[in-house]
């Protein structure tokens, strides 16, 4: 069954993207540091939690949760590194993150090369789009 990651996923936008992947009747897992947040939320939309701090590990977590798709909503992006992209791609998984600062989502380019050759998306900057998605 494939299922959806969603890094801070009890945040404010990830818990819309949360809300709105469930009435869509996909399979969520709500992650982030806070275990309790996690599970209250994972809890009220019958989904699954993890507890995931990115700097940490994040590996060994994409390689027992084995999502499809990460959506990473831990901002601000402005001074983060490309590491959590980069990690997923190499666990074959999709990655699509909400940064909307300008430098960091026109460097994502970076892991161009190696999600083709891994066969997976990567996105940048999808915070309107998605935004615009959940809200309707």
């Amino acid at each position: 069954m494939k299922k959806v990651l969603i890094l801070g996923g009890y945040g404010n936008f990830g818990k819309l993207i949360a809300c709105r992947l469930v009435s869509l009747n996909i399979n969520i897992i709500i992650a982030g540091r806070n275990e309790n947040k996690a599970k209250k939320l994972a809890n009220e939309l019958n989904a699954e939690s993890a507890v995931i701090d990115i700097n940490k590990d994040l590996q060994d977590q994409l390689n027992i949760l084995k999502p499809f798709i990460v959506i990473n909503t831990c901002g601000p992006f402005q001074n983060s590194n490309y590491f959590v992209g980069e990690m997923c791609i190499k666990n074959k998984t999709h990655y699509i993150d909400l940064a909307d600062g300008r430098d960091f989502v026109c460097g994502i380019y970076k892991l161009d090369e190696l999600s083709k050759k891994y066969k997976v998306l990567c996105v940048s900057g999808a915070s309107f789009s998605l935004f615009i998605v959940c809200c309707n």
